[in-house]
């Protein structure tokens, strides 16, 4: 072994949707995950605990994002982007923003890199969103 190097598997967590890759725990400071979702599968609605910056930059992703923020110029708005291998999205995504996606082709996946120590969702109050994945 070389010195200095250290190798470990990062904890994955299954459900029906796809996959999560938890590289840094929080613990270390910092929390980074590689989120991937099966083909044609829907991950909608997410609000996080901090600012947010997701990396799509593989497979083809269709995007939403909702400003649930009732103090924001723009609450009530509802944002589509589609993004992946051939056209990469980075995303900052404010406290506040409820976002949800789904993978339109397999190889689909996203980086969540939290922008303080934590990444916790909670589920959105998605009566308000004026959309439907249908």
């Amino acid at each position: 072994m070389i010195n200095g190097l250290t190798v470990s598997t990062p904890e994955i967590s299954y459900s029906k949707r796809g996959y999560n890759i938890r590289t840094f725990a929080e613990a270390e400071g910092c929390e980074i995950n590689l989120h991937h979702t099966f083909a044609g599968e829907i991950n909608a609605w997410q609000e996080y605990d901090a600012a947010i910056r997701i990396l799509i930059c593989s497979g083809h992703q269709h995007i939403l994002l909702f400003d649930g923020r009732s103090d924001s110029p723009t609450y009530g708005a509802l944002q589509e982007l589609w993004g992946g291998m051939r056209k990469p999205l980075l995303l900052d995504i404010p406290i506040g923003v409820i976002i949800g996606w789904k993978s339109i082709e397999a190889g689909d996946s996203l980086l969540q890199i939290p922008q303080g120590a934590s990444l916790k969702t909670h589920p959105a109050d998605t009566h308000l969103i004026p959309f439907s994945w249908d």
